[in-house]
């Protein structure tokens, strides 16, 4: 028969962990909570962006149809080419959220007793409409988020212009700080139909 005999030494050396491995262990499962952790608040930081970028996406899509329905149309006497003009798009929203009132004084036609509202005005409404469907479903810090439009002459790389366009851009904190990022968005009007 054969025994096998064990020391008692042995035992001694494989009853268990020292106190620097245990240290060690834990270190290492903290700097790998904290690298999920950090990964964790980037995911929700660049969820947060695209969020954002889609509401002014939608919103400069209704705005550039709103104004491809308000065009302000005068006729050049000396070509006899009528020229359509987006002038009254070119705003900002300064306004904290809610909703937008403009106080402007806009000129009034009256035809049968009824007030008619100019150009402008309705041009004042849909800008009213973009910038409290903007402000008021973006998510971010409120006091330093600002949004400006304007529409320009759309050009291609050899300076031809093709037509017009909506350049939107805004700027936002996300992370507390004055600083912010500021972003742009271009939509091109299709007004050549």
């Amino acid at each position: 028969m054969n025994t096998i005999n064990l020391s008692r030494q042995h035992f001694r050396q494989e009853q268990g962990s020292t106190l620097i491995e245990v240290l060690i262990s834990m270190f290492i499962l903290a700097l790998g909570l904290m690298a999920l952790i950090s990964m964790q608040v980037r995911t929700s930081a660049s969820i947060q962006e695209a969020e954002n970028m889609s509401v002014v996406t939608q919103a400069t899509q209704n705005l550039a149809e709103a104004i491809l329905a308000n065009p302000k149309l005068t006729l050049d006497p000396a070509t006899g080419v009528t020229q359509k003009s987006y002038e009254a798009y070119n705003a900002s929203c300064p306004e904290p959220r809610g909703v937008y009132e403009f106080h402007n004084k806009f000129n009034r036609t009256s035809k049968g007793g009824a007030s008619i509202a100019g150009r402008d005005l309705l041009a004042a409404e849909h800008i009213n409409n973009f910038c409290t469907e903007v402000k008021n479903n973006i998510r971010g810090n409120d006091e330093s988020f600002e949004i400006k439009t304007q529409v320009r002459k759309h050009k291609d790389a050899t300076g031809n212009e093709l037509g017009n366009e909506l350049y939107v851009t805004w700027k936002m904190s996300t992370s507390g700080d004055d600083t912010g990022v500021e972003y742009e968005y271009t939509y091109l009007l299709d007004d050549q139909l």
